[in-house]
Order: structure tokens, then sequence, then C-alpha cells
């Protein structure tokens, strides 16, 4: 009636969808490294730091596997006198975990992605008084 924002909705099927499609595509690309032979210097196998990067190439299996999770996050921030910022945020953590030479790593990656955001522009008020 007066033209104010009273409410903020968001399409939590399509935001779904997004999350699922971005969770398979990143698992996907990490599964086509799979299993590949590569080359290392024999002297990077060894604990001298003189030695990394020198002597003949042995090859080595390097096996990477992962597991992704995604969340849809929503935050309020004010950011003025009554304004306020509504960021939709597309939350990834993948658990990538590389075996070569009997070793296995694990490493934990984490990725914030902005997918929407809004600035909510409220009436300014005649007088501001901070009574602090």
């Amino acid at each position: 009636e007066r033209n104010e924002v009273t409410a903020v909705s968001s399409d939590i099927a399509a935001l779904n969808e997004l999350k699922t499609l971005v969770s398979a595509k990143i698992e996907e690309e990490i599964g086509n490294v799979g299993r590949r032979e590569i080359k290392i210097p024999l002297g990077s196998l060894t604990s001298s730091g003189f030695l990394t990067g020198r002597g003949p190439d042995i090859t080595v299996t390097l096996t990477v596997s992962s597991s992704c999770e995604a969340q849809i996050k929503s935050e309020f921030e004010s950011v003025g006198i009554n304004q306020t910022r509504h960021r939709i945020i597309l939350v990834i953590e993948c658990e990538v975990v590389t075996v070569m030479l009997d070793k296995t790593e694990t490493m934990l990656i984490p990725l914030s992605v902005p997918i929407a955001e809004t600035v909510i522009v409220g009436s300014v008020p005649n007088t501001y008084l901070n009574l602090d």
C-alpha cells in the first residue's frame, strides 16, 4: 500500500536444484581425476631439500576421491539507517582424499559463493537520535 518492502522470499525449489547440480558437478570433475600415473623425481621422495626435484623420474599412481556437501545460507546485515542487505550464499565443503605410495592425505576444502544480494531500503526518518 505504501510501496514498502514487508517480506523477502526465495524460490526454495530452484535453490535446492542449484545446490544439487553444483555438488554433482564438483564431484564429477574431481572424479575425472580418479586414478592417474604421475612422474616424480626420485629426490623429491626423500626428506632432503637439496635433492628435491633431482634424479630420475619414477612413476607413481595417484588416486583421488571426494565427497561434497552444499548448503544454502541466508543472511541479513544492517548496512545503514533503515537499510538491510539480504544475501543468499551457496556454502560448499568438499573432502578430498588422495592416496599415493601408500600415503593418504585428506583435505577439507571450503568455498562460499554469493548467489544473490539485495539491499532493502526502508523509509528514512525525519530525525535520528543516538541515546547511548
